[in-house]
């Protein structure tokens, strides 16, 4: 184990914060094939920039946090963006087993809803 995983994986209790992780290209045609993860069982792309990530092991409850990331680098869309818990009148989008994310174009005053597929994601989550 490298230390960069050991150091990430683990606090001074002994118990890591970080429950799974994931980075993933969305233009790829098989997610789940390419990603780089831990504690992510699968990705299902649900069309695009939208995304519902299964954990290995599910929370114990809804109480968990997450930190995210994405960008593209493409003819239709460049630069970063935002990726954020998917929501939908009041279907739940987050559940202790999955959450379902989109990643949107642009961030700050660039902004807009126009999702986008990131040529680069990464998620944290983390149990609180």
């Amino acid at each position: 184990m490298s230390d960069f995983k050991k150091n990430f994986s683990s606090s001074p209790s002994g118990v890591s914060p970080v429950k799974a992780w994931l980075n993933f290209d969305g233009t790829d045609a098989d997610i789940t094939a390419t990603m780089k993860s831990e504690g992510i069982d699968s990705v299902t792309d649900n069309g695009t920039g939208d995304y519902t990530i299964n954990f290995t092991t599910a929370f114990s409850d809804l109480r968990y946090g997450m930190t995210t990331g994405c960008g593209a680098s493409s003819n239709t869309a460049r630069g970063n963006g935002t990726i954020g818990v998917r929501l939908n009148n009041a279907i739940a989008h987050k559940t202790i087993g999955w959450v379902r994310v989109a990643c949107f174009q642009g961030g700050g005053s660039t902004f807009n809803a126009a999702t986008m597929n990131p040529t680069d994601a990464t998620l944290t989550f983390f149990d609180l």
